[in-house]
């Protein structure tokens, strides 16, 4: 009866674990995913000159802290990696880049032109 009672209860435990890591990260439609890559190319094109080209190569949910990043690569040449905390068009875009090719433009643009800009959005 023990050995029952055992093998029921790591079988539960199991179940329950791939249940609380599948069910627990937020599920996001195709949508939200290409309008937060369109804030993302936005941002990026009203702080920085000469944005030709931007491609995304992932866009998905860190696990350990349920934050969001995709990484892309600019004008062929310079990889960045954007982090939101959720798919909402609402949070602050974070961007990390390392590249002196990236000149940050002297003031804003209020108003960034998509349609200049070659996009290839990441579809997952």
């Amino acid at each position: 009866m023990k050995k029952i009672t055992r093998v029921l209860m790591s079988v539960t435990c199991l179940v329950l674990l791939t249940v609380f890591t599948t069910g627990c990260t937020d599920k996001v439609d195709k949508k939200a995913v290409r309008q937060e890559q369109e804030r993302m190319v936005g941002v990026t094109a009203q702080k920085f000159d000469s944005i030709k080209k931007i491609e995304f190569k992932k866009f998905e949910q860190h696990s350990g802290a349920r934050t969001w990043f995709a990484s892309a690569v600019i004008n062929d040449n310079i990889y960045v990696r954007y982090e939101i905390d959720k798919v909402d068009g609402k949070s602050e875009i974070g961007m990390i880049y390392n590249s002196n090719e990236l000149k940050e433009k002297k003031e804003e643009a209020k108003k960034v032109e998509l349609n200049d800009i070659e996009i290839k959005y990441y579809e997952g």
